[in-house]
C-alpha cells in the first residue's frame, strides 16, 4: 500500500484529538460557525465545478461539430 496514503489517514484517536484541539483553540461557540462557513465554502467550491465541467463540456462539443 502507499505509504504516502498511511501517513494522511485519520483514526478515531486521531479525529478526537483534532477535536479537542479545536475546541481550546476556538472555544465550542465558534465551531458551529466555523462548520456552517466551512460547508458553504465546501458547497460554493463544488458549484463552481459544476459549471466549469459544463462549460467545458459545452466547448468540447462545440469543437467537435464545427471540425
Amino acid at each position: 500500500m502507499n505509504s504516502t496514503l498511511l501517513a494522511f489517514s485519520l483514526g478515531p484517536a486521531e479525529i478526537g484529538l483534532l477535536i479537542i484541539v479545536m475546541i481550546f483553540v476556538f472555544g465550542p461557540k465558534r465551531i458551529p460557525e466555523i462548520g456552517k462557513s466551512m460547508g458553504e465554502a465546501l458547497t460554493s467550491f463544488k458549484k463552481a465545478t459544476r459549471e466549469v465541467e459544463k462549460e467545458t463540456s459545452a466547448a468540447l462539443e462545440d469543437g467537435k461539430e464545427n471540425a
